[in-house]
């Protein structure tokens, strides 16, 4: 099974519930790379978005068409189970119920701002579904009241997800009392959501719940996804492990000078090459190059999405639209490759 992670829950308690293939947060094509593993079902609970491509719907559904039983819980996974149910994703946990019957709506509701990966995805901010929680657990526990509870839950929506914390909504004490009296218990009185729900599904799974196969549905092979499918699906693994793909082969050529540009869909371009007895080599050559690059520029295409965030807005276009302009799914190969041309 493989287990979409990050911010919601911590790795070591996760896995000590459930060993499984744990994988950071879902972005763009990692659900199409987690089928080439083939997986007896895949759990989303946290995904990237902003400043990465979102997991897109078609991904789930490629997976439920192919009988990958597909669930999710808390975050990403709530959302996405919400939108998707008809279609056979099973959704977990309260937060996902809570969007299913409508009376959540906003993205924003779960979103949060979190560390990186080397430091285990750690929240730094706290998601808007586990405010809402715990000022109605204050409130049942009449520790305040329902215009306190309802004036706070206000201030916490007005505020973007990367800003809301309990030390900025609780720091006006100017609420008859009760907003002070709610600092000195949350202790006691806070309520994670997102938390209790991956819990939860992690142990229902542990537990040996049955996963049904989901059901047979249709699947539109629209353009666009389409050309996911050729940007993202893995060819080969190659030794250094990376994952080589069809849109990489096109590349590879296209920088070569074999071809004079990208082809909408390389699929067939690597047929051609499977024809001529060429593409073993070439899928080797490409995965001794990308390891070589990768291995010498993660840490500074991790600062240039750093700093290229600091200037959203001000210099340059958003990056997921001059990657998708450029032919690149996901921004992090576009700035990969912007680092191969500037040194």
């Amino acid at each position: 099974m493989i287990i979409f992670l990050g911010p919601t829950l911590d790795l070591p308690t996760a896995q000590a519930i459930l060993p499984a293939d744990y994988r950071p947060p879902a972005a763009l094509g990692d659900v199409l790379h987690a089928l080439s593993a083939n997986p007896t079902a895949i759990l989303l609970v946290d995904g990237l978005f902003e400043r990465q491509p979102a997991v897109w719907h078609k991904e789930l559904l490629w997976a439920m068409h192919h009988g990958v039983p597909v669930w999710g819980a808390s975050s990403m996974g709530a959302l996405r189970a919400a939108e998707l149910a008809p279609l056979g994703m099973v959704g977990i946990g309260r937060v996902y119920e809570q969007f299913a019957s409508g009376t959540l709506e906003a993205d924003d509701e779960v979103a949060v701002r979190h560390l990186p990966a080397e430091l285990g995805y750690k929240a730094t901010t706290e998601a808007l579904v586990n405010i809402r929680a715990t000022l109605a657990n204050a409130q049942t526990q009449g520790v305040i009241g329902a215009q306190t509870a309802e004036t706070l839950l206000g201030r916490a929506r007005a505020l973007h997800y990367s800003q809301r914390t309990y030390e900025r909504l609780l720091a006006d004490e100017d609420e008859g009392g009760e907003t002070a009296v709610l600092r000195r218990h949350l202790p006691d009185l806070r309520v994670d959501q997102k938390r209790a729900d991956a819990i939860t599904a992690l142990e229902r799974l542990a537990n040996g719940e049955p996963i049904p196969p989901p059901p047979p549905i249709p699947f539109a092979h629209t353009p666009r996804f389409e050309r996911l499918l050729a940007q993202e699906t893995p060819l080969a693994i190659s030794a250094e492990g990376v994952r080589v793909t069809a849109q990489m082969v096109a590349m590879h050529l296209c920088l070569a000078g074999e071809i004079a540009a990208l082809p909408a869909d390389p699929r067939p371009l690597v047929a051609e090459l499977d024809q001529a007895g060429r593409l073993a080599a070439v899928l080797a050559e490409i995965g001794q190059k990308e390891g070589r690059w990768t291995g010498q520029a993660t840490l500074d295409v991790a600062g240039l999405r750093v700093r290229y965030g600091e200037m959203r807005g001000r210099v340059l276009p958003p990056l997921p639209h001059l990657a998708a302009e450029m032919g690149f799914g996901r921004p992090d190969l576009f700035l990969l490759e912007l680092l191969k041309f500037a040194t």
